[in-house]
């Protein structure tokens, strides 16, 4: 298959993709394993309501299914951040047929798979659209998503005179004889079949480029069959698995109940661990603090004491000072009045010590007025020297 034009029209197209080299290798690859699809740009919708320009690779994919071959149309939008983002696909039903909701696709048609969900970003050679397409041939095969939508007009009158026909269909198979599933004879409406064209086109209605798409020829568009009805099965079957079903609930809610009294002693085990993790580091933290206060009174204090030891040596090393050589006054006036004030105290204080010897009978009165009288004397004439020393000073500051 000749993709030259595709290459041509993908450089052209992917310039907002961060990756463009393998968008489109992967897009390439699916197109050679699987020409019943097409590349275009389109606008998708997310969930929340934005539009994206993204490239989209639509068409059908074709799969067998009890011994028919039928086209699922799909459709596989590439993210902008193609591949740290999985493809987008989906299921697009047309206008005759309905979306068969599974494990794999919801009502919508959207697609899930573990493939996607575990889409390795890294390894090219593990996630590609080629296996992804190639999953959903598996699948569809297995279960098919979709169904052709039943006909009201040729259902009888009385429900109760034939059995139903609005079971699920499958998309009909593709060059296979005329048949019909309904009773009444007519043929149902199919899909007609499409192809790609080598050439990008100008889409006049969008401006995006996408690949023009004729229908196959009519040979091959003619009407086709149904599957065949999936069979109904046994009451006992029926009955068995809703034993099993019920059982399996009972083991289950047992199970759950059982799991929650775990979960909750675990998380009350874990709130403790992690409240004694939190108390752990505050109380850490404050012995932090308390040592780097400690160390830094440690340096003061060391500090002060060496102050100390070097004053103490100095101080050691000085000669001795006599004391009565610090006090001294300017003059020789004030010397001697050091001196005089000094006696007049003394005086003052044997006076005192004797008034308690005599209180306490330990001299007697005659010994005592005699100290006293000698002291006295001698306390007069001190004061009378002291005040004429004061009053010369007066004199001479006023002169």
């Amino acid at each position: 298959m000749d993709l030259t034009a595709t290459q041509n029209w993908l450089r052209q197209v992917l310039a907002s993709y961060a990756q463009q080299d393998r968008v489109s290798r992967d897009v390439e690859a699916t197109l050679r394993n699987f020409p019943t699809l097409a590349p275009k740009m389109d606008r998708y919708t997310t969930d929340d309501g934005h539009t994206q320009i993204m490239l989209c690779l639509h068409g059908t994919v074709p799969i067998s299914f009890r011994s028919s071959t039928y086209h699922i149309p799909v459709a596989i939008w590439f993210p902008v951040n193609y591949p740290l983002s999985p493809p987008i696909s989906f299921v697009t039903p047309t206008s005759q047929m309905l979306v068969r909701p599974s494990k794999f696709v919801d009502v919508s048609g959207k697609i899930y798979h573990p493939y996607l969900a575990y889409w390795d970003t890294r390894n090219e050679k593990k996630s590609t659209t080629t296996e992804l397409v190639a999953i959903m041939q598996q699948i569809f095969s297995i279960e098919p998503p979709v169904y052709q939508k039943p006909d009201t007009s040729l259902q009888p009158q009385n429900p109760s005179s034939s059995p139903s026909t609005t079971q699920h269909r499958v998309l009909n198979p593709i060059n296979s004889p005329v048949t019909s599933a309904v009773s009444s004879g007519t043929s149902s409406p199919t899909l007609q079949s499409t192809s790609i064209l080598g050439n990008p086109v100008l889409n006049q209605a969008n401006g995006f480029r996408a690949y023009t798409r004729s229908p196959i020829p009519a040979e091959a568009s003619q009407s086709e069959p149904l599957p065949p009805a999936l069979p109904t099965k046994p009451e006992k079957v029926i009955s068995l698995r809703n034993a099993v079903n019920e059982k399996l609930a009972s083991r289950l809610q047992h199970f759950n109940k059982q799991m929650a009294g775990e979960m909750d002693a675990l998380l009350m085990a874990n709130k403790g661990l992690n409240q004694g993790t939190e108390i752990i580091a505050n109380e850490r933290k404050r012995l932090e603090e308390i040592e780097d206060q400690l160390r830094t009174n440690i340096a003061i204090l060391s500090e002060k004491n060496k102050e100390l030891t070097d004053q103490l040596e100095q101080i050691h090393n000085e000669p001795d000072v006599d004391v009565d050589t610090l006090i001294c006054g300017i003059s020789d006036d004030d010397s001697q009045l050091f001196e005089l004030v000094a006696d007049e105290n003394a005086i003052e204080d044997v006076i005192y010590y004797l008034g308690k010897a005599l209180n306490s009978e330990r001299i007697d009165l005659g010994t005592y007025m005699k100290h006293v009288r000698t002291i006295a004397r001698e306390q007069f004439m001190r004061r009378a020297l002291i005040k004429k020393i004061r009053d010369t000073k007066i004199s001479s500051r006023h002169l």
